[in-house]
């Protein structure tokens, strides 16, 4: 898979509370961070591909969210930049800068869904979701909106 041309992570989300947590967050082999799609304490969210030392990031405007209440949260990254959507709308952007934008082929390792998991045992999890995570899709390319997980019904 050289040359990936991008990824889509995506999910539907429920939270009880806000606090610092783990939607979806992948590990390099050694434990670096590689992907974090995240929600923050104060009602935002994140999306970040770390490659080496650089880190590629976009954050929504504080209080984006609601408590127990479903919203589709989706992170693009890929050519043209480093996208966040909130309900299928645009909420952060960062477009590609002249700095060299990485490969991210074979890139994502070990995957934490509701948990951060730093190496290959149990014990090593933290910043765990409150609430309810659903539909989790992580796409090999960039998707445009109009491609992103349907609705349906969530009680």
């Amino acid at each position: 898979m050289q040359g990936m041309q991008g990824v889509t992570v995506e999910a539907w989300i429920k939270p009880a509370s806000f606090k610092e947590s783990v939607v979806v967050r992948s590990v390099g082999a050694s434990g670096e961070e590689r992907l974090l799609f995240d929600m923050l304490a104060d009602g935002s969210f994140c999306f970040q591909i770390t490659a080496g030392e650089v880190d590629y990031a976009v954050v929504s405007a504080p209080g984006i969210l609601s408590e127990n209440s479903w919203q589709h949260v989706a992170g693009v990254f890929g050519p043209k930049g480093l996208f966040l959507y909130i309900d299928g709308q645009l909420v952060a952007a960062r477009k590609k800068e002249r700095v060299p934008w990485p490969d991210i082929a074979g890139f994502f390792g070990r995957l934490g869904i509701g948990a951060y998991v730093r190496k290959n045992d149990l014990g090593s999890t933290g910043l765990f979701f409150d609430g309810q995570i659903d539909e989790v899709r992580m796409t090999g390319r960039e998707l445009a909106p109009a491609e992103f997980l349907s609705g349906g019904s969530r009680c």
